[in-house]
């Protein structure tokens, strides 16, 4: 009888053996504050393991999350101090302020030594860490302002796209949004609000955001190695122009979307700080259970497996856990106003690499 097979974290490398009660009480506890620990839950929900979802070990989640067990530690109590050593205490006292005033008196001028020599080695960065605090407010405010013109979103996606903004300014990972759609004027404009809004607060390079359409393809005269290659070169534009946008991800073969277990993998990406918007079409039907039963990630993984069949498994599932961090539906809009796909928005142009 063999043993069991176990994935591996991605961070320390140890097998994932699973999670105690304990841990799930505390991510419970944390899921109201923290996103990331309600999705945690709502995964373990599903199928009471996160084995083939989670790649990381329980202590290095506890870590992420600062979720490490607290140390019962209790204060004595003052009825527990010797007759003897209360007695002394006097002269004790005295002796302990002597010294505590004078420690606390140089304690003083150290901090203000270090206080005034933080301030002068920080005055040619202080502009920009107001700048990007100043950021993060208005990233916020952007988002409200275009929940206006997306009322029928959920709201798992605006406090998705709040968090994945705090992410990409740390620890720097990339942001990968994979939405699923069976409306196409709906998802592309959503698509592009979200990547220009993104483009316009993250301190980008350029101008400029990328946009590929998988249904442009074309393989008849191309390899499958040219196919990888291609879109491999095509991805390292990212360095520049940071936001990409693949319309039709599903029309893609799969040794062109290979490129992407590289790019989207959050503890080594090719490239930090970037931001990948993927549209899946699936059928609207099957999109209306998911969101009834709260599947969704289930939903694009069973439509992952569908699409790229011919795609090795040992390649196929770490490029599944790498595109469905994030996980959404798109909700049909009556007559979406989308300035964005027009000529760009507020400076921001887009390129179309497919």
């Amino acid at each position: 009888m063999t043993a069991p097979c176990m994935h591996e974290c991605e961070k320390c490398k140890i097998p994932i053996e699973g999670y105690s009660q304990e841990f799930i009480k505390r991510v419970k506890k944390n899921a109201e504050k923290n996103f990331e620990c309600e999705l945690f839950i709502q995964r373990y929900n599903i199928q009471n393991t996160t084995k083939h979802r989670v790649t990381e070990c329980q202590g290095c989640l506890e870590k992420t999350w600062n979720l490490l067990p607290e140390k019962q530690n209790k204060p004595k109590s003052d009825n527990c101090i010797p007759e003897s050593q209360q007695n002394s205490s006097g002269f004790n006292n005295l002796l302990s302020n002597l010294i505590f005033s004078r420690l606390g008196l140089g304690l003083t001028f150290l901090f203000l030594g270090i206080l005034l020599s933080t301030y002068s080695m920080s005055t040619d960065n202080s502009a920009d860490l107001r700048n990007d605090t100043l950021d993060i407010d208005n990233f916020k405010y952007e988002i409200n302002e275009q929940k206006k013109q997306f009322p029928s979103q959920r709201k798992w996606l605006w406090n998705k796209l709040r968090s994945g903004f705090r992410r990409l300014l740390n620890p720097g990972e990339p942001f990968v949004l994979l939405l699923l759609h069976d409306n196409k004027m709906t998802s592309n404009c959503l698509a592009s609000m979200v990547g220009t809004t993104f483009k316009l607060k993250m301190h980008s390079k350029s101008n400029n955001m990328l946009w590929m359409d998988g249904s442009d393809w074309n393989s008849n005269n191309t390899s499958q190695q040219d196919e990888e290659d291609i879109i491999y070169q095509k991805l390292l534009l990212l360095e520049e122009h940071e936001v990409l946008v693949v319309e039709n991800f599903q029309d893609l073969p799969w040794k062109a979307v290979k490129p992407f277990h590289f790019f989207c993998d959050a503890y080594n990406p090719k490239i930090k700080n970037a931001v990948y918007v993927l549209l899946l079409k699936v059928d609207g039907d099957r999109l209306n259970d998911a969101i009834n039963e709260g599947k969704e990630v289930e939903m694009a993984e069973r439509a992952i497996n569908a699409i790229w069949p011919d795609m090795p498994n040992d390649e196929r599932s770490p490029l599944i856990s790498r595109l469905t961090t994030n996980v959404g539906i798109v909700i049909p809009e009556q007559n979406p106003e989308c300035p964005y796909l027009k000529n760009g928005a507020k400076k921001i142009d887009l390129i179309n690499i497919s």
